[in-house]
C-alpha cells in the first residue's frame, strides 16, 4: 500500500466528512468540497478520522489510495478557496 495512503487524516473541530461509493464530501465552517471516487479506493470515516485503503492488490489501486488522500488532507486543514485553487475539484 502507498505510504501516503496508509496515514489516516484526523478532521479538525467543526469539519465533517461524508463518504459514499461515488464521492467524498468534506464540510467545514468555510464551506464544502467534493471529490469523486473511483472504485479503486475505499474510504472509511471512523469518528472524525479518514482512512484510505486500496480496494484490491493492483498497482493502480495502491497508487490511487495516496492520490485520493492528498487533496483530502488539504481540505481538512485549509480554506475552501485555497483547496479549490490547489486541488482543481
Amino acid at each position: 500500500m502507498s505510504r501516503v495512503g496508509k496515514m489516516p487524516i484526523a478532521l479538525p473541530k467543526g469539519a465533517e466528512a461524508t463518504v459514499s461509493a461515488a464521492q467524498i464530501t468534506v464540510k467545514g465552517p468555510l464551506g464544502s468540497l467534493t471529490l469523486p471516487l473511483t472504485g479503486q479506493v475505499n474510504v472509511v470515516n471512523n469518528d472524525g478520522t479518514l482512512k484510505f485503503e486500496a480496494a484490491n492488490d493492483s498497482r493502480e489501486a495502491n497508487a490511487m489510495s495516496g492520490t485520493v488522500r492528498a487533496p483530502s488532507i488539504t481540505w481538512s486543514t485549509a480554506s475552501p478557496r485555497a483547496s479549490k485553487r490547489n486541488c482543481r475539484s
